[in-house]
């Protein structure tokens, strides 16, 4: 009995040392993934947020429609993601990895991995104002917390940055803001939305500083115009999409490998999705009408045992998806935790880099120091010898005066 309590006791432990500590008593919820669909209106808010508050690249932009269709993640999300890669200045494709596998989509999970306080997340109210719905709870723990360790839902991590948002980004009151939020709790950045006149009045991006970019606003375009961007837009994010693929290439070949499954629904909606009306037996989606065995979906129908999704029938061990079974040592290695500690690596090696010009900087400085101290002597010397040589003269006038007699010409003294 003794051992089983010190296990139940030490369970907590051992996760929060794992670097995703989920406790005892947790309020989160992770329900399953789904599919994000995004409308037009919608994209073009979020696209001026993540452009503006963010401070988002050209690249970050062009992510974002593949981190809603692989990670099934909403703009809600993303600005919580967001906001976590900026305030740890960590990139935000590590920051999605980390929240999808390493903490199982729990917001929690993911501020204590990266040492996040949650305080962060709030912004200030009035002290007699009370907010309610999904507000309601995160404001009185937070007004109250103490010592204690605050622990939020998803939910409510998702309205608290919507807030912040509104009143650091927009320039909004919390009470009317707050007031829209409760309108819609599952969907707080329609808030956003619907004040989308007042983005960027709050003059603030995520980091507390002066907004630095600009965004075109594709609503206030004329219909052509406004076509064009949305076209242009479009192109740059299907050019991104094999650097998408290079940085997260597990998550894509999970779900490419789902998508090719019998029954399934093709990513390419180009493809019919009816086998009927497929003329070419290549391209039917029905397994028993492919005549080419390598292009056959059910494992049981592949001739060549490394195109069979089956990782049991697979006779190449490099090709193998049971890690079990991978005889390359080089193939078996965890993506993830060669992503972390490449990372890891790349800061050091610019921590070296930083120290080691700091340390340059400093030589060259004592350097000037140095070199000016040495004028300052020399210079010092120099006075010195000139007063010493007005000095001379001075004495030599005063010995003259003395003595009459002494001629100042030469030839005056042999007469």
């Amino acid at each position: 009995m003794r051992r089983f309590w010190m296990f139940i006791l030490s369970a907590p432990l051992v996760s929060l040392l794992a670097g995703c500590y989920s406790g005892s008593v947790t309020v989160s919820e992770s329900p399953p993934p789904r599919r994000v669909i995004v409308d037009v209106e919608e994209d073009d808010v979020s696209f001026v947020v993540y452009r503006e508050y963010y401070d988002c690249s050209d690249e970050e932009i062009s992510f974002i429609p593949y981190y809603r269709h692989y990670y099934f993640v909403d703009d809600c999300d993303l600005y919580f993601l967001f906001s976590v890669a900026r305030h740890t200045h960590q990139p935000i494709d590590l920051v999605v990895r980390t929240y999808y596998y390493d903490c199982d989509r729990d917001y929690n999970r993911l501020i204590v991995s990266y040492r996040v306080d949650p305080a962060y997340f709030f912004v200030e109210l009035p002290g007699s104002y009370n907010p309610g719905g999904p507000y309601e709870r995160p404001y009185r723990l937070f007004r109250h917390r103490g010592d204690s360790v605050l622990q939020f839902s998803n939910t409510e991590f998702r309205a608290l940055v919507t807030l912040k948002i509104g009143v650091e980004y927009q320039g909004e009151q919390p009470e009317r803001f707050i007031a829209r939020v409760q309108a819609s709790p599952a969907a707080p950045h329609k808030a956003i939305i619907q004040s989308r006149d007042t983005l960027g009045k709050g003059g603030r991006n995520v980091q507390g500083e002066k907004i630095s970019t600009r965004a075109p606003r594709p609503w206030t375009m004329p219909e052509k115009e406004r076509q064009n961007f949305h076209e242009e837009k479009e192109k740059k994010t299907e050019r991104s999409e094999r650097a998408f693929e290079e940085k997260h290439d597990k998550r894509v070949k999970e779900i490419r490998k789902d998508e090719d499954k019998p029954g399934q629904r093709a990513k390419d909606p180009k493809e019919a999705s009816d086998p009927k009306e497929r003329k070419d037996p290549k391209e039917a989606g029905d397994p028993k009408e492919r005549k080419d065995p390598k292009e056959a979906t059910d494992p049981k129908e592949r001739k060549d045992p490394k195109e069979a999704t089956d990782p049991k029938e697979r006779k190449d061990p490099k090709e193998a998806s049971d890690p079990k079974e991978r005889k390359d040592p080089k193939e078996a290695s965890d993506p993830k935790e060669l992503e972390r500690q490449k990372e890891l690596e790349k800061q050091k090696e610019i921590a070296r880099q930083k120290e080691l010009e700091k340390q340059k900087e400093i030589a060259r400085q004592k350097e000037l120091e140095k070199q000016k101290e040495i004028e300052r002597q020399k210079e010092i010397e120099k006075q010195k010898e000139i007063e010493r040589l007005k000095e001379i003269e001075r004495q030599k006038e005063i010995e003259r005066q003395k003595d009459p007699k002494d001629p100042k010409d030469p030839k005056e003294h042999k007469k």
